[in-house]
């Protein structure tokens, strides 16, 4: 990756203001931004804990899949199954399989 090694270690999003340069993340996430904004630390602080932000997102969903699971669960915590069911199940799916990996 043309990497220098101190680029390579990660000292917390924090501590690098929401930018990954191992990934060439150079603007601070949308995470960041949000708990910034918010005064929080955590994202767990939130109230609108979790959120879309915490969205998975991978290209390899068929072999990894195992992710989705504490999302939906957290999801369904927040919203109750059945409006889970009818709002957000699919489009987790969908996003998850469907979209590439983005922070």
């Amino acid at each position: 990756m043309n990497l220098t090694f101190e680029d390579t270690v990660c000292n917390g999003c924090r501590n690098q203001e929401g930018k990954c340069v191992a990934h060439s993340v150079t603007e601070p996430c949308n995470v960041y931004k949000c708990i910034t904004k918010k005064g929080i630390d955590f994202c767990f602080e939130c109230n609108d804990f979790p959120c879309d932000f915490l969205h998975p997102y991978a290209d390899q969903a068929s072999t990894r899949p195992h992710n989705t699971k504490v999302f939906n669960l957290c999801l369904m915590k927040k919203m109750g199954v059945d409006a889970w069911a009818e709002t957000k199940a699919k489009k987790v799916r969908n996003t998850y399989f469907k979209e590439k990996f983005k922070l």
